[in-house]
């Protein structure tokens, strides 16, 4: 009988906010998952078993999990080139991995760099301009440098992770992972009430939405070499 309640929940759980083709951002405020929340966990009661605090701890927890799993909050960011000059460090973007880099010459002619490393530099075969680029102890390589730089500048694209919401904030993943932040919630509330049980199939639906749709609208095709 508790297994077919559960699924019940589980099937109303899975109504909320599936939009299948929507990357547009979430607009639902911290508060207004927790109270979704408590809804689920049938904790609305005054006294609360759950509180506030834990349950926005959780959500950022599981923000920032679905950002590195998925690599859906994106960004980018510009850098002016100087001559002779192949190293740069990142100062707005604190980010999980970069997943492409575009020089841009002086005429706004912008072309996708190859993914390099440190051990090539000094061995590229184009010296005029840069060719490749390397992500190294928080510096961005731009190699071959440019012996006179004038506005050229290469743009990063960056794959970051997520500020910390507080209750009024915003959550700042796509709408599409909604339901997926609040079974990952979920999940970390029955384990603190030592629910082992519910805590493993709340878990499992948490991996099952995001591995779908970072699947269906995230993944990238391999770059071209």
């Amino acid at each position: 009988m508790r297994k077919f309640i559960l699924s019940i929940i589980l099937a109303i759980f899975l109504c909320f906010n599936v939009f299948a083709a929507s990357q547009n951002t979430s607009s639902t405020t911290g508060a207004t998952f927790i109270t979704q929340i408590r809804y689920i966990l049938n904790d609305e009661e005054t006294t609360k078993f759950w509180d506030d605090a834990e349950l926005l701890r959780w959500i950022n927890d599981g923000l920032e999990d679905i950002a590195i799993k998925t690599h859906c909050l994106e960004n980018t960011e510009s850098i002016s080139l100087i001559s002779d000059i192949i190293e740069y460090t990142l100062v707005s973007t604190t980010y999980i991995v970069i997943k492409a880099v575009h020089y841009v010459d002086s005429d706004s002619i912008s072309e996708a760099l190859l993914k390099g490393t440190p051990v090539n530099v000094g061995h590229t075969t184009k010296r005029d301009e840069p060719q490749e680029w390397y992500d190294w102890n928080g510096k961005i390589g731009v190699y071959p440098a440019l012996e006179s730089a004038t506005t050229e500048t290469v743009t990063l694209y960056l794959v970051e992770i997520p500020t910390a919401i507080a209750s009024g904030g915003t959550i700042p993943t796509p709408q599409i992972f909604d339901n997926a932040l609040r079974a990952f919630v979920i999940s970390r509330a029955y384990q603190k009430d030592r629910q082992y049980a519910k805590a493993a199939q709340w878990l499992a639906v948490y991996n099952s939405e995001v591995t779908r749709y970072r699947q269906d609208f995230i993944e990238q095709p391999k770059e071209t070499q």
